[in-house]
């Protein structure tokens, strides 16, 4: 019977180190999110946090394949405006999102480097854009599969194609 008991117990103690394990996982991704994600809750807002995989399908078929980047200075059709701040990012992005979306429109927030995205309304990304841009500063891509177009924003400027 001894031996019986260290196999359940060997069980039971693999099971919560699992558990525990996943667990920080899950909130080591949640604090990389704030304060954002805590931004869309408290607010209602409307939103799935996908982890990177299993995402939808973002980047339109005209980025060439074998890239590990996007060679946008490369693309015939990019269009470029200069920005200085997170203000003014959130501004131009919330600009180009209303040319292409309705406020209740689903589209993906993809920040570069994180191991996560969102899938989000508009509307949404319209109250809390410079949230969103806080915690995904560096570059961070807006997509709304299946359509073509993709928006891009780094420190210092807006990217965008349509397809």
């Amino acid at each position: 019977m001894g031996p019986k008991m260290d196999a359940a117990r060997r069980k039971q103690l693999e099971e919560r180190r699992r558990f525990m394990h996943e667990r920080n996982a899950a909130r080591a991704q949640r604090q990389a999110m704030e304060p954002a994600l805590s931004a869309l809750e408290q607010a209602g807002e409307t939103f799935r946090v996908y982890r990177l995989g299993p995402e939808p399908h973002w980047n339109p078929r005209w980025i060439p394949s074998g890239y590990s980047y996007i060679p946008w200075h490369d693309l015939p059709g990019v269009e470029t405006r200069k920005v200085n701040d997170r203000p003014a990012m959130a501004e131009v992005l919330r600009e180009l999102l209303a040319e292409r979306l309705k406020p209740e429109d689903e589209f993906l927030f993809v920040p570069a480097g994180k191991g996560w995205s969102i899938g989000m309304l508009r509307e949404g990304f319209d109250r809390h854009a410079e949230a969103l841009l806080d915690v995904a500063w560096d570059n961070a891509y807006l997509a709304a599969p299946p359509a073509q177009w993709l928006l891009c924003g780094d420190w210092s400027r807006v990217m965008w194609k349509d397809g």
